[in-house]
């Protein structure tokens, strides 16, 4: 048996991306068990953390674009990754192509 826990999540780059997109970081616990003799045995625990990328409204659910591996919760690592996949996301660049 396997249970999924979120341990920690929260909103990344808030200001930094067009409305209807959101980074989302997450700290997710798995743990694996086994029934040995009527006495539940865990057998292994693995945490991910992602930063995964979301495109939605108020209105819809949220539809996942694309999910990243990291480390730990870095802003700026992940603007840079997220700029380099994702340009047309991000707020000064919709400016720009405005002006």
């Amino acid at each position: 048996m396997k249970i999924y826990e979120v341990i920690h999540t929260k909103e990344m780059l808030r200001c930094e991306l067009l409305e209807g997109y959101y980074a989302i970081y997450q700290e997710t616990e798995s743990r694996e068990f086994e029934l040995d003799n009527n006495v539940l045995i865990q057998k292994d625990i693995l945490l991910e953390k992602t930063v995964t990328l979301f495109k939605g409204n108020a209105q819809s659910t949220l539809q996942k674009i694309k999910s990243y591996p990291v480390a730990a919760p870095e802003g700026r690592r992940m603007e840079e990754i997220l700029f380099k996949d994702f340009p047309e996301i991000f707020k000064h660049i919709a400016i720009k192509k405005v002006v």
